[in-house]
């Protein structure tokens, strides 16, 4: 966790810790550790507002080792900055104050996102279920969350992204809605406290990543979802 001076962390670290989770802090000023003994499951950022240093230290969460979540308590950023948060690569963006429960609720939901095999009930599921999958110039390695791209530079896509592409994946050529991706990205949570904004936002972000010479790889099905449109092949 990164914690500001005179923050929450302390609150936060305890509610945590109550449902067994282990809570290491660092002061915001001093930043993440680069190689840490342990690698986290998430990382915990307080932000009070926004501020370059704030999209770094996004950032700097999703580069350590194992690719951790990475979660922003919001103190008082503005709506736009919420939605700069997640377009960085946060994993959620949580309004404090917020009870204990909704907390450990969210965590659990990002830790069941990593468990690249753990479907979503109902989820339809191609036959290439192998770990290596291929499609158009990119490989992705699903047991890891590696991208490896043309050249054979890797990255660790963040949770949501994964979840997202992993579905696309495996329905390659076909339409899947906002609410199927959606559920595959946040099967344990409310009704009420979805969004399908967020799943627009994954999206964006994968094409960011992926397209290549202006070519399409994802395409918007207007009023139904979205579509993997190279062929998926074992990698």
């Amino acid at each position: 966790m990164l914690a500001e001076p005179e923050g929450v962390a302390a609150a936060i670290a305890l509610q945590i810790e109550t449902y067994g989770y282990r809570v290491t802090r660092y002061a915001v000023a001093d930043g993440l550790p680069a190689s840490p003994v342990f690698g986290p499951e998430a990382v915990i950022i307080e932000a009070r507002g926004q501020s370059g240093s704030l999209m770094a230290r996004v950032r700097a969460g999703m580069g350590l080792p194992g690719g951790p979540a990475v979660v922003v308590i919001d103190q008082g950023l503005e709506p736009v900055d919420r939605i700069l948060v997640l377009e960085a690569g946060a994993d959620d963006c949580i309004l404090w104050p917020c009870s204990p429960r909704e907390l450990v609720a969210r965590l659990h939901a990002i830790a069941r996102r990593r468990r690249p095999f753990s479907e979503p009930e109902g989820a339809v599921t191609s036959v290439l279920t192998g770990d290596m999958l291929a499609f158009g110039p990119w490989t992705i390695d699903r047991a890891q969350r590696r991208l490896i791209r043309p050249g054979a530079s890797t990255e660790i896509l963040p949770v949501a992204e994964f979840a997202v592409l992993d579905q696309l994946l495996r329905q390659p050529r076909k339409i899947v809605s906002r609410e199927a991706l959606l559920e595959a990205t946040a099967p344990g949570d409310a009704p009420e406290t979805r969004n399908l904004r967020a799943i627009d936002i994954q999206v964006s972000r994968l094409r960011k990543r992926l397209e290549i010479d202006g070519d399409e790889l994802i395409r918007t099905v207007r009023g139904r979802g979205y579509m993997l449109l190279p062929p998926v092949t074992p990698g």
